[in-house]
């Protein structure tokens, strides 16, 4: 039996994750829907995808979803860089700013995808002069 999602699914108000599935078109497990279960998916996507480049390099795939989860992978590097930089400055924020820095670079780039697909109009011009 799959678990209700609440929400307006073709109007009915409720329906399930294979009702989902149907409307995107797509097959989507209950794992795929949970917070930060994207992220992971997709950590294992790139994984695959350039598996022939691991005897090579070292590859970390840095994957966020658009809400904010990041994956184990992006959480591990992000803290070791962090504690790279804080034996170079002994500041003991600096993984902080580190997530803040590069959350905002997220933000700006999601920004900025979002603002690419809007035709040019010149009314929205008035709303960056601000």
């Amino acid at each position: 039996m799959d678990p209700v999602l609440l929400g307006h699914l073709g109007g009915t108000g409720t329906g399930s994750f294979s009702e989902l599935s149907e409307i995107l078109g797509s097959s989507i497990s209950l794992a795929e829907y949970l917070a930060a279960s994207a992220a992971e998916l997709a950590v294992k996507k790139k994984v695959n995808k350039y598996a022939h480049l691991l005897d090579n390099y070292i590859f970390v795939p840095f994957a966020v979803e658009t809400f904010g989860p990041w994956s184990h992978d992006a959480k591990v590097l992000v803290s070791q860089i962090g504690q790279i930089l804080i034996s170079i400055t002994g500041d003991r924020r600096c993984t902080t700013y580190l997530r803040q820095r590069l959350s905002i670079a997220i933000q700006r780039g999601n920004a900025m995808s979002v603002l690419g697909t809007l035709p040019e109009s010149s009314p929205l011009d008035e709303l960056f002069l601000l």
